[in-house]
């Protein structure tokens, strides 16, 4: 049984409890203050910008790139997790920026970093983390900044990807009707330094890390996902509420059909860090083939609700339902509905 820094396991919970504990974990409410922030620095006008605000990454058209959209994102790392496991930390900055690229049906290209530094031991264990991400990922850091005196520790990252423009995946195109389906990789571990993360990726050979984001290339090659998002800090439900939110629609999820690892309380698993993980959306047709593609690149997906028009998200449990996010009333993020694409 797993005891870390205080974890316990959780006993099963009612519906109306879960809802309230998705509600306010901090993966989630730390997405709140996004809507607001973000007013400030409406798209500019143009061709260049084609999706921004509500996107893992950032798209753009540039001249000189006939076929494929240039991608572009960032992403820090939690200081709680960078305290407590500083190479960890390293390599997750790695990941959750490849992440950001794979869901959108991307190839990451390079990536530069910030680290806020508070000594020389912390300097080299970050190093050696973000070494090995950039190894088993295979994307080059180009650049960036170390401040060698921060008074806390800090660490970012940004990357830069490119995506074919027939291919490209978004967050905000899910539509009323479509199924709602989970893809993750269940062949990993619980963190003991940080047990609300669960890491799928950085023990295996890097020829199988990289089949994992084939599979979502080859799903959107062949127009089998409507839209998609990187399963990322406020779990899986409240990264489904962020896709819905910025497409303009709802869903209900049945929580029974997410697919979990054994000895992984469903409480616990909805809200942890997925490691390798996606919330899409498709249409019923599709779905079938669709998870049996994700399955033959390692990614057990499956449907686990319905997108609807109402906007809102519901959680139904066998005869029980509960509403998490009421999208007319703030949501997640905040964040107004995209413009299609």
């Amino acid at each position: 049984m797993l005891r870390a820094r205080g974890w316990m396991p959780r006993p099963p919970a009612s519906l109306d409890a879960l809802v309230e504990r998705i509600r306010t974990y901090p993966g989630v409410t730390r997405k709140r203050r996004i809507g607001a922030f973000t007013s400030h620095f409406p798209v500019m006008p143009g061709a260049e910008v084609v999706a921004a605000f509500g996107e893992d990454c950032a798209v753009l058209a540039l001249e000189g790139l006939r076929e494929e959209y240039a991608l572009l994102a960032l992403d820090a790392i939690v200081p709680d997790l960078l305290k407590r496991a500083p190479r960890f930390a390293g390599y997750s900055s790695v990941l959750v920026n490849v992440l950001d690229i794979a869901a959108m049906a991307g190839r990451p290209v390079a990536i530069v970093d910030f680290v806020g530094s508070v000594g020389e031991k912390f300097e080299e264990e970050v190093a050696q983390g973000m070494a090995e991400g950039v190894a088993h990922f295979q994307v080059p850091l180009v650049g960036g900044h170390l401040n060698p005196d921060d008074p806390s520790p800090s660490l970012a990252v940004a990357i830069l990807g490119r995506v074919p423009k027939k291919d490209c995946l978004f967050s905000h195109t899910a539509r009323a009707g479509d199924d709602l389906l989970v893809a993750v990789d269940l062949d990993g571990r619980r963190i003991k330094e940080y047990p609300m993360a669960w890491s799928s990726l950085r023990g295996k050979p890097r020829v199988e890390v990289l089949r994992r984001f084939v599979g979502i290339r080859k799903a959107a090659s062949r127009g089998l996902i409507h839209s998609s998002k990187d399963a990322s800090n406020p779990g899986i439900i409240g990264t489904l509420g962020m896709m819905l939110e910025v497409s303009g629609v709802g869903g209900t999820v049945e929580l029974n059909r997410i697919p979990r690892p054994k000895g992984i309380a469903l409480e616990d698993w909805i809200l942890m860090y997925q490691g390798c993980g996606f919330v899409l959306s498709a249409s019923a047709t599709d779905t079938p083939e669709l998870t049996e593609l994700l399955g033959e690149y390692g990614l057990t997906c499956a449907s686990v609700g319905q997108v609807r028009s109402a906007r809102r998200l519901d959680l139904e449990r066998g005869n029980s339902s509960a509403t998490v996010f009421d999208f007319t009333r703030g949501g997640v993020t905040g964040l107004p509905p995209a413009s299609p694409s």
